[in-house]
């Protein structure tokens, strides 16, 4: 046997080499176990960002149903841009649940459309 092969199988058997490799393979782990948490944790962010426009969609659309309350046209264009996030969200996320504002959504639009023919922002 050649002397360099000795010496491979020799290097090979060492505990060291082993315990390298099973510290290079905790590490890739450990960093692909930190990378799928945050990509988690992300995710759960953009999930709550999606529900928190929805709760203001809502709560626009309820204060719209108070005739005697106006609103100006920068709360306006606030919401639609709420909307705008929130329908978006809905198309790349087809699990989310995204039926519970369509009617206020709507509602929000439809309000707009007259208050700009009407020049009746606050």
């Amino acid at each position: 046997m050649p002397v360099w092969a000795a010496i491979l199988i020799g290097f090979l058997g060492s505990s060291a080499v082993f315990g390298f490799f099973e510290f290079l393979i905790k590490r890739h782990d450990a960093k692909n176990g930190v990378l799928a948490e945050v990509k988690s944790l992300r995710a759960d962010f953009e999930e709550d960002k999606a529900v928190q426009a929805r709760t203001r969609i809502l709560r626009f659309s309820d204060e719209l149903l108070h005739e005697d309350i106006r609103h100006s046209k920068e709360y306006f264009d606030q919401i639609l841009d709420d909307i705008d996030k929130y329908i978006q969200y809905c198309k790349d996320h087809p699990k989310f649940e995204n039926s519970k504002a369509v009617a206020s959504i709507g509602r929000i639009k439809t309000v707009y459309d007259d208050c700009l023919a009407k020049k009746t922002f606050l």
